[in-house]
């Protein structure tokens, strides 16, 4: 759902929605950074009503090696 039908769903603000999703506090992906649309799962959205906190992996940088001889 966009983030107009969560706000309803959810019976809150946009902007509280929109920050959630910026903070990854709630579990949301966006069409096309950083400017496209906010897309959230249902299930998502009622576990972040619900306070359950959700575990975002760290992506963490490739090493670069350097070249043995």
């Amino acid at each position: 759902m966009t983030v107009a039908e969560a706000k309803i769903y959810a019976r809150v603000g946009k902007h509280q929605i929109y920050e959630a999703c910026r903070t990854k506090k709630l579990k949301a992906r966006q069409t096309v950074a950083p400017q496209g649309k906010w897309l959230i799962h249902r299930d998502d959205l009622d576990a972040w009503l619900r306070g359950e906190t959700i575990e975002v992996p760290i992506r963490r940088r490739a090493s670069k090696k350097k070249p043995t001889s």
